[in-house]
């Protein structure tokens, strides 16, 4: 596979991940990349960061790109992902973590 379309192929992965989440959470991709930071949208949009950045080989700084965000927006989501994701107890983020990822 030649470097173009291994990242065109990659270009692909995210853009799947973030049409499936948004569909997941019944939201539209503009809502999902856009500015809003209502509770569920944000919850969403890290979930797509998080998954993106485990399914990809993109930088921080791309993932920020796609979503019109920092890089320091895309550690503060992964972050707290992984500290969601250690718990012992169940909560709703980490039950749609668990549910998200069985889509893929």
């Amino acid at each position: 596979m030649t470097e173009k379309s291994g990242l065109k192929s990659q270009i692909t992965m995210a853009d799947s991940i973030i049409e499936k989440v948004a569909a997941f959470y019944g939201i539209s991709n503009s809502d999902i990349r856009g500015k809003c930071r209502k509770k569920d949208l944000v919850k969403a949009r890290w979930i797509a960061m998080y998954f993106i950045r485990t399914k990809t080989d993109f930088t921080l700084k791309t993932i920020g790109d796609m979503f019109g965000r920092d890089h320091t927006t895309v550690i503060h989501a992964l972050e707290t992902i992984k500290d969601i994701m250690s718990l012992r107890y169940e909560t709703d983020l980490k039950e749609d973590l668990i549910r998200v990822k069985n889509i893929f």
